[in-house]
């Protein structure tokens, strides 16, 4: 079980309703996933991204965007 702070929606197209739980459904997917960025004085950031699981990859795959940019 999570929460989620967005705005209310109010949709009346079935289709649009369909859309908005498939991404919902995709955030929790995503929702191990942490992102850290580390910095020290003046020198370059370090971006540290916990690993993709199988299933995550799969997803990624499906949708199209170059797992090579994740985390960017």
């Amino acid at each position: 079980k999570s929460d989620f702070e967005v705005a209310p929606l109010y949709l009346k197209a079935v289709h649009r309703i369909r859309a908005l739980l498939a991404v919902y459904f995709f955030a929790l997917l995503f929702e191990p996933i942490q992102g850290h960025t580390l910095t020290h004085g003046k020198g370059p950031s370090k971006v540290l991204i916990t690993d993709l699981t199988r299933v995550q990859r799969r997803l990624l795959n499906l949708l199209g965007p170059p797992i090579k940019n994740y985390g960017h």
